[in-house]
């Protein structure tokens, strides 16, 4: 099913991503939704700014944080510089 499909069966609080489980067992509360916004985005970077721009975010980005995590934030204030 598409992404406005699944939004309709999931909870509001289901359909972040990042997501509280509250004590909840996780099979229960992850979907394929933060997978498909992450590719939404991706495609929305690579559209606006264009394939040869995002694609040197991409390599660079993957060469900078290779193995880490990064927060919302922190992702946030590296796409930002």
């Amino acid at each position: 099913a598409g992404l406005r499909a699944q939004l309709k069966t999931i909870d509001a609080p289901d359909t972040r991503l990042n997501l509280k489980l509250n004590g909840r067992d996780p099979d229960d509360a992850f979907s394929s939704v933060p997978y498909t916004k992450g590719q939404l985005f991706l495609i929305y970077l690579e559209e606006k700014y264009g394939r040869d721009k995002f694609d040197n975010f991409v390599k660079t980005y993957f060469n900078e944080f290779a193995f880490k995590s990064l927060t919302t934030a922190q992702f946030v204030t590296y796409i930002k510089a």
